[in-house]
């Protein structure tokens, strides 16, 4: 019985291969460069990349922690950054308010230096224990609330007139039930987990 011949490449046979972080040209649809950092945009999402080899990617689908899409999801954050560079960046001296406080440079930098600090975040959060404990902590606590605000919106529920959304009512109840069931035990373990650090 003959085995499987190993191959050279080592992605071959999986369908992303050379397909993470290896856009192709024609699929770009805009770039922008801010120096320590690139997006490149494509149909598909934007990747942002700094001079140190991070890359993130992220969708236009990306949403925030509490499950909606909005001005401050990172995709949209990051798109409007890619607009800005483009509408801004041809006359960074030129007034950006009508009563000449900030200029298209300013609110320029100021974009970069927030963005460039957040997307950098994951490349220094262990280096300090205690502050990714803290931002743990804060994140579990969240979490936590979150499963609260779910309770209190189930119980508040009130009850349809007709069959049909009374049997819905209750499966909703039932699956969000099983849903909190299943995951505060693992808030409380890593609430206790944190406590310890």
């Amino acid at each position: 019985m003959a085995g499987k011949r190993k191959s050279s490449n080592p992605g071959q046979g999986d369908p992303m291969a050379g397909f993470l972080f290896n856009l192709r040209h024609e699929d770009i649809v805009d770039r922008a460069d801010f120096g320590g950092f690139e997006l490149i945009k494509t149909k598909a999402g934007i990747m942002y990349r700094n001079h140190t080899g991070f890359h993130i990617w992220t969708t236009p689908y990306a949403v925030l922690p509490d499950g909606r899409r909005g001005e401050t999801s990172l995709y949209q954050w990051l798109d409007n950054m890619i607009k800005a560079k483009s509408e801004l960046g041809g006359d960074p001296g030129a007034m950006y308010d009508s009563d000449g406080t900030f200029t298209n440079g300013d609110v320029l930098d100021t974009m970069r230096i927030v963005t460039e600090a957040c997307m950098t975040w994951p490349m220094t959060a262990f280096i300090d224990v205690n502050h990714a404990s803290e931002f743990a902590k804060d994140y579990i606590e969240r979490l936590s609330a979150q499963a609260n605000d779910l309770r209190d919106a189930m119980s508040a529920l009130s009850d349809s007139p007709d069959e049909d959304g009374i049997l819905a009512e209750e499966r909703f109840r039932a699956d969000a039930i099983d849903l909190l069931g299943e995951t505060a035990p693992e808030i409380e373990r890593m609430q206790d987990k944190i406590k310890e650090v």
